[in-house]
Formats: C-alpha cells, structure tokens, sequence
C-alpha cells in the first residue's frame, strides 16, 4: 500500500510536531529544574529516599545520601545508618536521650540537619541530651505507635515529644499507609517520568489542584465525614500513651500549626482559594477547629500538649518562619526549639 502524497506530507507534519514537542518539552524541563529544582528529595541517580516496609509502610533508607530542592531552597537530606535524619547514629549506651516523633516539619524537609528543630533543640541544651530525630516525612501517629514499639525496647530516652502537625496528621490517620511499589513495564517507566518531571509537577500544582476539591475543608467545616478520623486519632494518641506509661516515660506533645494559622496573608489566600467550592461557608469555617480537637483530646488522655500556634502568631510581620512550601525554614525551627526548651525547663520535664 502506497501513500499518497497529502498523506506522506501530512505523515511528515506529525513527525515535525512529535520532534518539535518533544524538544520543547525536553527545554521546559529544564527551564523549570533550573528555577525550582527536582521539587523532591532524592540524589544523583534520581532515587527517592523511601523504601518499602511491611509494618510502617514505608521509612527511609539508612544511610541516604541526596538532596532537596525548591525554588527558595537547596539542602542536602541524609540519613543515619538506622534511616533517620540525623547527623549521627544512635547508640544503645547513650544516655540522657529525648525521642523527638513526627513528619516532614520534624525530620526538617526545606532546611539543613543542622538548622532542623532536634537539631537546634540540642544545641540549647549544650549536650546536656541527645535527641534522636524520628520524624519521617509523611508519618503520622499511625506510624509512630509502631516506631515506639520497635525502638522503645532498644534504647532509653528519658522524655517523648510529639510534634504533631495539625494540618494533616488527622486525615493522614485515616489512610492506610502506603507501600513503596517497583514500577515495571513501559507503563510503569512513563509513570516514573512523568512523576520525575518538574514541569508536569509544576502543571498539576498550578492547573488541577486549584480545581480539585481539598479534602481537609471538611476538616475546617467540622463536616460529619470526617469524625472518625479524629477518633482513629485519639486511639492511637492512647496507644502512645500508654507505651510511654508501660516504660515510665514522661510524654509530651507540641501541636505544629498550619503556615495559614499563624499568617494572615497566607490565611487570606487559603480562603480565597476555598471560596471557589460551593461547600465553602464563612459562617461554619474555622481553621483552628483541628487544634482545639487535639487539645481536647490531650486532655481526655491526660497527655501534657504544649501549643505553638500563639507563639508563631505573635512573631507574623516580624520575621519570615517558613519556607514557599509552608514547612518551616531556619527561623521558624530556632523558634520552635527555644519555645520547647523554654517550655520543658519551666515545668521541670528535664529534672
């Protein structure tokens, strides 16, 4: 079979236009790493720092070596041969030892090991204790009963923090924690691509997640859906206590705001952006409904909550506290510790 010559030609324009996207793409590509970097963590060969496990989902990899970079920031990410983000290893003959639990603001995603919260925590307290930073990002209290489990009959902290962040560690509570699956085939390297690629990242963040429905809204709305979450919440904050009981340990929880909490700019735009779903009512929105649920609950358990929200609100409009992603950056975490530290010396956590 023969082409004709309007076919051949119109074969011809469609290889032109397949080369010619393909190179715009490939510059896009680029342009955008250029400016805003992987958008993720992972090194030189493009992995992340995650691998699979049966009890907590996922974790890090021991001794990770890659990096993080944003549009206003550019970090390394390492990890201990135990697979947490700290500087050092941890030793079963420490002593004076403080496990420090929680996400992505904990393990530090946006600054250095040395700017993080455990890290600047310890600094102040001059060496006086170790604190082994458990956070992983992307951990909620569903993996952090199983952390306390495996590690608590290993080492001896004398003190549990709990940083617990209130923007998502609740809906985090109600997914089932995900495993890190091999893609394979063509379909799964596409896959791998795309999700590599900053461009179609920055294209998603811009064009669809404006228009998708954000489920936390039903959190701030106090919507019916949502009330098991805070019950699977409570359970597993009972859970937690009761293994800091079971090994005598104090236990204390630091509740993280949202960046939109404690900025007004940054909470006048979150509601600009709500204000686009017809679910949205001024009347019944209350952003800090999720904190005050938490405290109720710190309180039904008798688990001592320490609240950071006042103190980042007292500091908007005098220094800047986080980075474009709305994790902390070095200020927001020195501010964090010293609040912390302050807060344990004042009512004695440390005697």
């Amino acid at each position: 079979m023969q082409l004709t010559n309007k076919n051949k030609k119109l074969l011809i324009n469609l290889i032109l236009l397949l080369i010619v996207s393909i190179i715009l793409f490939v510059m896009l590509e680029i342009l955008f790493r250029f400016i805003y970097g992987p958008g993720r963590i992972q090194d030189e060969k493009g992995n992340t720092p995650y691998i699979s496990d049966n009890s907590l989902g996922f974790k890090l990899k021991p001794n990770y070596v890659g990096g993080f970079k944003e549009i206003d920031f550019d970090t390394q990410f390492t990890t201990n041969s135990q697979g947490f983000r700290s500087a050092y290893d941890f030793s079963q003959q420490d002593k004076d030892v403080i496990f420090m639990l929680g996400d992505s603001f904990t393990a530090g995603s946006g600054v250095e090991i040395n700017e993080s919260i455990a890290f600047q925590l310890e600094k102040i307290f001059m060496g006086e204790f170790k604190i082994y930073n458990l956070g992983v990002p992307g951990y909620s209290q569903m993996q952090q009963v199983k952390q306390l489990e495996s590690m608590l009959p290993l080492y001896s902290p004398d003190l549990i923090i709990l940083n617990f962040y209130s923007g998502n560690d609740v809906s985090d509570n109600c997914n089932y924690s995900p495993t890190i699956q091999q893609e394979e085939g063509l379909y799964g390297r596409a896959k791998v691509i795309f999700k590599k690629s900053q461009f179609i990242t920055a294209l998603y963040r811009k064009i669809i997640v404006p228009l998708k429905y954000p489920a936390n809204l039903d959190y701030y709305l106090d919507q019916e859906n949502v009330q098991e979450c805070y019950n699977i919440t409570k359970d597993y904050l009972k859970e937690i206590k009761m293994l800091a009981d079971l090994y005598d340990l104090k236990l204390i929880m630091t509740v993280i705001p949202r960046e939109q909490q404690t900025v007004e700019k940054g909470r006048k735009k979150l509601i600009d952006w709500y204000d686009n779903f017809e679910e949205y009512d001024e009347n019944k929105f209350d952003l800090d409904i999720v904190k005050r649920k938490v405290l109720d609950m710190c309180h039904e358990l008798e688990i001592e909550c320490f609240d950071l929200t006042p103190i980042f609100i007292e500091k908007d409009g005098e220094v800047d506290l986080y980075v474009n992603d709305g994790h902390w950056n070095e200020e927001g975490h020195k501010l964090a510790a010293q609040s912390i530290a302050k807060y344990l010396k004042n009512e004695n956590y440390l005697d």
